[in-house]
């Protein structure tokens, strides 16, 4: 990949954007709009020019059968998503699961600009609650603490998201607009940490330290311990009336949503207040820097959330692993998402590439249309379709319709996609640069890491579900270990 490739897209797209939103409010059809789409992008991808004419006739079998309004094409990355949807839809009429691939995609990306496709999304959804944003506004405004939300305002003006900020490239003049929301609410995890002073031994007859504990004493420190138990099962009891106004079956730590057009970065008292006031977790003795690190990391990570975005309109169907590892990269990677961090390094040991590399050079780490047209050309489209619609494990368990379901097990998670590139690099004649990089990645692991804890490394690396490709530096790692034992 030249290194003008990171710039030129984005440059290119917003003037080809300009042409589309033209032509979209001229009233020219559909099939028009698509058309003048890859006819400006191919010079971008390869696999566009060399596969046109297919792609083309696909897309127009597409937009024919699912009356696909033209409004679809006014945002670049959901003009390549669709372009390589048709490339898949262009080959699988003789592979119905293929098609219905396809199908899934197609539905997941263009419900909003097809009434056909909108009939399918609905009946995937189920009969889940569907709030509208201004339900969902007036239950946030209800649940919202205002002074802690004016505490947490005026930490960020003096500089408490400094670092993050700095390593976005965030400047006044282009930080994205997004308002603080901090929530009376709270579980387990948010007042982890929240403690009320021990209560000391009584016993009215024996001296502690030359003083002696008395019946007052004692019971002050027994009211003061359950207070702060009956304030955390309040926010708690609380959490849930908020979830359940909400229509959601679980919440976040933190999250950015979106409502009215407008973007919030939403936190937890509890979080927010250990944060600002450290001093309220002196009485835990299992309360260490890490967790206070930890805690400022979720404010982090949502805060990258809130600024750009390789996942797709900042939705949960395209991009959103990748965009899960860019805020994790941005916010020290204190988290989870391990499954996605391990594909984004099998990934590299495949490709060359790291998943993560493909945020460098990039303002904020990059956009969709950059992060997508890269992939594209590294890997082909229909390994960027895959690559950026596999999901992380939470959301797959916690945020999936029935479409979601099916797509997930297509793909076949990480190592699906892993497979195939394998595959992919076997056919080009690649194969052995694959052994290369998992015979340097083993050599890296004895060197660094203990050989006690390898094992228990590579079993939980196989729990996040990257398996095939930790079988294989872990057979890897025993080989080179029996060749030096041997020496």
């Amino acid at each position: 990949m030249s290194e003008n490739i990171n710039l030129q897209p984005q440059a290119i797209y917003a003037g080809l954007q300009a042409k589309q939103t033209e032509v979209i409010r001229s009233g020219v059809d559909t099939h028009e709009v698509f058309k003048n789409w890859l006819e400006q992008s191919s010079s971008q991808i390869t696999e566009l020019a060399t596969n046109r004419q297919e792609i083309e006739t696909a897309g127009a079998e597409m937009i024919d059968e699912f009356d696909i309004e033209p409004g679809l094409f006014d945002v670049a990355g959901r003009s390549l998503i669709f372009s390589a949807i048709a490339n898949r839809w262009s080959k699988s009429a003789d592979e119905p699961k293929e098609r219905i691939f396809a199908e899934d995609a197609l539905t997941l990306l263009a419900h909003d600009y097809s009434t056909k496709l909108n009939d399918i999304f609905e009946y995937a959804q189920g009969e889940g609650l569907n709030r509208s944003d201004e339900h969902r506004l007036a239950v946030y405004d209800k649940y919202t603490d205002q002074q802690m939300t004016g505490e947490l305002k005026g930490a960020i003006n003096n500089g408490l998201l400094h670092e993050v900020k700095a390593k976005l490239g965030i400047t006044p003049e282009n930080e994205d607009a997004y308002e603080v929301r901090v929530l009376s609410i709270g579980d387990f995890i948010a007042t982890y940490g929240m403690s009320a002073p021990p209560v000391p031994d009584y016993n009215p007859f024996i001296k502690k330290s030359g003083a002696v504990v008395n019946q007052r004493e004692f019971d002050d420190a027994l009211l003061l311990q359950d207070m702060v138990h009956e304030w955390a099962k309040g926010l708690e009891i609380r959490q849930e009336a908020f979830a359940q106004e909400l229509g959601q079956s679980a919440l976040a730590p933190a999250w950015m949503t979106q409502m009215k057009g407008r973007t919030f970065l939403c936190m937890l008292a509890p979080t927010v207040e250990k944060i600002l006031h450290p001093e309220v977790t002196t009485n835990s003795k299992y309360y260490t820097e890490q967790d206070t690190l930890r805690d400022l990391a979720y404010l982090q990570h949502e805060y990258v959330h809130t600024q750009g975005g390789i996942n797709l309109g900042r939705g949960i169907d395209f991009g959103i692993s990748i965009e899960e590892l860019r805020a994790e990269e941005f916010s020290g990677n204190k988290h989870g998402y391990q499954d996605i961090k391990n594909f984004a390094r099998d990934f590299g040991i495949v490709t060359g590439k790291d998943l993560v590399t493909y945020m460098d050079g990039k303002a904020k780490g990059g956009a969709d249309i950059n992060v997508y047209t890269e992939l594209a050309q590294d890997i082909g489209l229909d390994r960027m379709l895959e690559t950026v619609m596999v999901r992380p494990a939470p959301y797959d368990r916690d945020q999936s319709n029935l479409l979601n379901v099916m797509v997930a097990d297509y793909i076949g998670g990480y190592d699906g996609i892993i497979m195939r590139l394998i595959s992919d690099k076997d056919h080009a004649g690649k194969g052995q640069e694959i052994e290369e990089r998992i015979d340097a990645a083993a050599k890296r692991y004895i060197e660094k890491v203990n050989p006690d804890f390898l094992p228990t490394y590579f079993s939980m690396r196989e729990g996040y579900g990257n398996v095939l490709m930790t079988k294989q530096l872990e057979k890897r790692v025993q080989e080179l270990t029996a060749e030096a034992t041997l020496r």
